[in-house]
């Protein structure tokens, strides 16, 4: 990602790094500030789209780890992936090092297009569960953690059906720590309780953030 095209500048709309963990609730926050007017770039969305078949990502991928990891229809099968690399930091880095590229090559050009066009958006995030890890963070006007206690973030994510609780842990062990990601941030939304007060703190951000960014005079009156 290049400054320019992304955020540390003055450009307008602003450019806003979302993490936090897995379990921690981080999409429900994308989905609501979305719901505001913010454009949310989905990080796991663009991951898919970077090694769409076809795509010099899904390529590269597939010299990297073998023909194995694709499914019947020439997708990359993600659980197979995702059970590779969770399990030996050797092969998570180096998925890394082909997609991390590819995924900040897309979301810069697409920030880039959206401050380009009409009508702009207040605000452009990028939600990114390893935004801090992968250096993201340093193109981003500011970085809004989600924080959950890891004990409930296990028994969310197990409540979902969507992983096994040895899934989620050894997720959690390629990710920063909530200590980590909140020494790094901007703003920390914790969600240990329910999701009004979860969506409460987002509320309360949403009103500092309009206040302190009211759109370009230009824009105001176009």
């Amino acid at each position: 990602m290049s400054q320019a095209a992304t955020g540390s500048s003055n450009l307008y709309p602003p450019f806003y790094g979302l993490t936090g963990g897995i379990g921690s609730g981080k999409s429900t926050v994308a989905a609501h500030l979305a719901a505001k007017g913010a454009v949310v770039l989905d990080g796991d969305k663009v991951a898919h789209l970077v090694m769409a078949p076809g795509t010099e990502g899904l390529e590269a991928v597939v010299n990297a780890f073998g023909r194995d990891i694709l499914g019947p229809d020439g997708a990359v099968a993600r659980g197979r992936l995702a059970e590779l690399v969770f399990s030996n930091r050797h092969m998570l880095k180096k998925l890394t090092a082909i997609t991390h590229p590819l995924i900040a090559e897309y979301v810069s050009d697409e920030v880039r297009k959206i401050r380009e066009g009409n009508p702009k958006p207040p605000l452009v995030v990028f939600e990114a569960a390893v935004l801090l890890e992968s250096g993201w963070n340093v193109w981003c006007d500011q970085v809004w953690t989600v924080s959950v206690e890891p004990r409930l973030a296990v028994e969310r994510m197990i409540q979902s059906g969507r992983l096994s609780h040895e899934q989620v842990t050894a997720r959690m062990q390629f990710q920063f720590s909530n200590a980590e990601r909140e020494q790094k941030s901007h703003q920390v939304i914790r969600n240990n309780g329910d999701l009004p007060s979860l969506l409460a703190q987002v509320d309360a951000l949403w009103r500092s953030f309009l206040e302190k960014h009211p759109p370009p005079s230009s824009l105001a009156h176009s």
